[in-house]
């Protein structure tokens, strides 16, 4: 019994002391999580959210404009009394008949597409009394207006173009926050693996300092190599407290696009590059055809014509053409057809200086459009040539690390045998390190320039390339 006793507390033991540790261990986040967290937490993401549900309610609120009816209901006289004097033969006195009836006007006006008004209108006399006559009279008339622009129709259709603009918006704000992520992730784990780095240097250059001391108390170093060396390890101390405030800047920037106060997380420090393709030509098509300024420009002249058509049709002929059927309060109809012509003819002044800023404005955005074109596809030339030189670049950093690693075990073994220096042994240390940070360094630049690639410019990679092809 004793023995089962002493069996199951064990049991619980191990299993309390493994819930600990596996408490205490910190989640490692991977890109991918961090970027599905962010996405959702982000403010400023979410007030672009917010911004583009605006941006719909107001178009919609313009086409209700446009399609729905316009009604209008105007009562003159709510309730209106009339009194009628009746005498008696025989007393000479007064009876007062009172007669009520509502008397109003009902309109109803619906403005349709291309400027077209449809109106209908009833003045009636509506009796309370069954011994007072009803009476009503009105109108239906349909008018077109012949030259000016439908303004409602303009709203309707800026508003949709401001809404397509605003998605587009939220579309590019949430891809540049996506490279920011990626920027942000690359950098914390360049700092991660430099601190890791700058860690090991530390406790080597502890034992080689205490080992160095040894031999210059022995007499088997001078003076200066001593200093020397002691001077090396106490710039190796500072670098190492500068990458541990350095982690920690970058951790809390991380942190604060996840919305969080708390930087004590690990994120996974693994770098995988492989080589990406993309075709210049279609990637520099689909680049201008999404980007966002070259867009935004696009409106503003449309908008500029618009202003510009504005300013033009106060000068132009305007008319309005409308057919009307009314009725009269004795039930006869009248059929009257209508034309009506107006034309500007002073003032010109001021509408031909408005014409020329516009037309200056307009040439100016286009010269703007030119611009940006020539920046986007000289940029993506330009990025896309550099990975060519990255690629390279990490090959050869990566044989340089094969090579600086082999160097730094054989020389730990010949100067733990005392065969090589303390100072040699220092030497190869900071090349061995050094490379590995080079590497790191290549690797970062080459997924940034991958990752600008494809959410600033919108590229899509292109099918693997078989042997031989070039990119």
């Amino acid at each position: 019994m004793k023995t089962c006793c002493t069996a199951i507390c064990i049991v619980f033991f191990i299993f309390f002391t493994a819930k600990n540790s596996f408490a205490d261990v910190q989640r490692v986040y991977t890109l991918p999580e961090l970027k599905k967290i962010i996405l959702i937490r982000n403010a400023d993401n979410i007030i672009a959210s917010n911004r583009t549900l605006l941006s719909k309610n107001m178009y919609q609120a313009a086409v209700n404009k446009f399609f729905w009816p316009y009604i209008r209901v105007a009562v003159d006289s709510p309730l209106a009394a009339g009194a009628d004097n009746i005498v008696l033969p025989a007393t000479n006195y007064y009876l007062f008949s009172t007669n009520y009836a509502l008397i109003g006007t009902l309109t109803l006006e619906e403005k349709l597409p291309w400027d077209m008004l449809f109106k209908a209108e009833t003045k009636y006399q509506l009796a309370i009394q069954t011994n007072v006559r009803n009476y009503f009279s009105g109108s239906l008339s349909l008018s077109q207006s012949i030259f000016k622009r439908n303004d409602d129709a303009y709203t309707a259709d800026a508003a949709q173009r401001d809404l397509e603009l605003a998605l587009r918006t939220f579309v590019q704000n949430e891809r540049d926050l996506v490279y920011t992520i990626d920027s942000q992730y690359y950098d914390t784990v360049t700092s991660e693996i430099t601190l890791a780095s700058s860690r090991r240097r530390v406790t080597s250059g502890y034992s080689n300092t205490v080992m160095t001391g040894y031999k210059y108390k022995a007499g088997l170093i001078n003076e200066i190599t001593y200093l020397r060396l002691d001077q090396s390890y106490s710039k190796t101390l500072a670098d190492f407290e500068s990458q541990k405030l350095s982690l920690r800047s970058q951790k809390s920037a991380l942190a604060l696009l996840m919305d969080t106060t708390n930087y004590d997380f690990n994120i996974d420090l693994t770098l995988p590059v492989e080589k990406v393709r993309y075709d210049k030509q279609s990637s520099i098509a689909r680049s201008i055809s999404n980007d966002l300024t070259l867009q935004s420009i696009a409106l503003n002249i449309w908008k500029e014509k618009k202003s510009l058509e504005n300013i033009l049709d106060d000068y132009r002929p305007n008319g309005t053409a409308s057919v009307t059927l009314a009725r009269d309060f004795n039930a006869n109809y009248d059929l009257k057809l209508s034309l009506n012509l107006s034309s500007a003819l002073f003032d010109r002044m001021q509408s031909d200086l408005a014409i020329e800023a516009s037309v200056v404005a307009i040439s100016n955005l286009n010269i703007q459009i030119v611009q940006r074109q020539r920046t986007i596809q000289s940029t993506i030339e330009r990025i896309i040539d550099s990975l060519d030189i990255m690629e390279t670049n990490i090959t050869i950093y990566q044989q340089s690390f094969v090579i600086a690693k082999k160097s730094f075990d054989i020389n730990m073994e010949r100067f733990n045998l005392g065969v090589i220096s303390t100072e040699t042994m220092v030497t190869t240390e900071d090349d061995y390190y050094a490379t590995e940070l080079s590497l790191v360094q290549q690797k970062v630049a080459y997924l940034k320039a991958i990752s600008q690639l494809e959410n600033k410019f919108w590229m899509v990679r292109a099918a693997a390339p078989t042997a031989g092809t070039n990119k």
